[in-house]
């Protein structure tokens, strides 16, 4: 109570900022827009919050939720000039992995993320975050895995974002909140064809929670807050489990790499018009000189 009291005898407005610092960046800022442009007024490196006299300043990249709770009114904003990281991070804020919002429009997305969060799944978030990457001219494309476990109706692969930051691919699972290092390396999506070691992959938060909707989470009548909560008890088992096969979606078509002939026919079961490629060429298609002719019928080249 005695914080209120200060609050309220020094501002004009009762006004409450909870500002997460994801990259320590000095920078005048370029928004992601998420309507309602009139709470919010942004002046170079300043921000005040309907007329009310008071400022503050956003310098740094990162998210920022800002509060009138006089006005009952909330806002999301990210601040974001060039750092990648820094801005999926931000976005990674405002999503959690559920199935309440998986009807809404893109527009209707943008619009609640203005003041909330999203309740997606992973191909529903990666699919939108590209969407907000392309509008800012960020190279990314939708990655997927299949696992060859026993399939079931819920874990049988997992969709992810692959990112260009700085001319090189990284992998990011928005869903879970991660990215991957190996060897203090930021990994992508071609690296888990090597022989790695798990127990040397580091699993590293975009942010500092666990982005579960438990109470949104349900599909034909099941709900999986239970799974979705093991899950997250020991992730990196799940990883094992789905990070098996990987894929690449790209002009509507599947591309699927596999180093022997082991699992064609049972991802051909799964993918039936998928286009099943060698390492190489998958590697040479997709991080390296891309050659349209070269390989004009992938599912022979077994």
């Amino acid at each position: 109570m005695a914080v209120k009291k200060y609050l309220k005898f020094q501002m004009r407005i009762w006004f409450y900022i909870l500002m997460v610092l994801v990259w320590k960046k000095y920078i005048i800022l370029s928004i992601i827009k998420t309507q309602c442009p009139s709470i919010v007024h942004l002046s170079m490196n300043l921000v005040s919050i309907n007329g009310g006299g008071a400022e503050y300043n956003m310098t740094r990249e990162g998210y920022y939720y800002l509060v009138d709770f006089n006005s009952n009114i909330n806002k999301n904003l990210i601040i974001y000039k060039h750092n990648i990281f820094s801005l999926l991070s931000s976005l990674s804020w405002l999503h959690v992995h559920g199935t309440k919002d998986r009807l809404l429009s893109h527009e209707e997305r943008i619009k609640k993320i203005a003041n909330n969060k999203l309740s997606l799944t992973c191909g529903d978030i990666s699919l939108f975050i590209q969407r907000l990457l392309q509008q800012k001219g960020i190279e990314s494309r939708i990655v997927s895995f299949l696992t060859m476990e026993q399939w079931n109706t819920y874990d049988n692969g997992h969709t992810l974002l692959e990112v260009k930051v700085d001319g090189k691919w990284t992998l990011f699972d928005i869903d879970n909140n991660r990215y991957f290092m190996y060897k203090n390396k930021e990994m992508n999506l071609r690296d888990f064809f090597e022989d790695i070691n798990w127990n040397d992959i580091r699993f590293v938060f975009l942010s500092s929670y666990e982005n579960l909707d438990t109470q949104s989470f349900s599909s034909d009548g099941i709900n999986y807050y239970g799974v979705a909560d093991f899950i997250y008890s020991d992730i990196k088992t799940w990883y094992k489990r789905v990070l098996q096969i990987p894929i690449i979606l790209e002009n509507e078509k599947i591309y699927i790499a596999l180093k022997d002939t082991q699992y064609k026919d049972r991802v051909l079961a799964y993918y039936p018009s998928a286009l099943i490629m060698t390492i190489d060429e998958f590697n040479k298609r997709f991080y390296g000189e891309k050659n349209e002719e070269e390989y004009p019928n992938y599912k022979n080249h077994f």
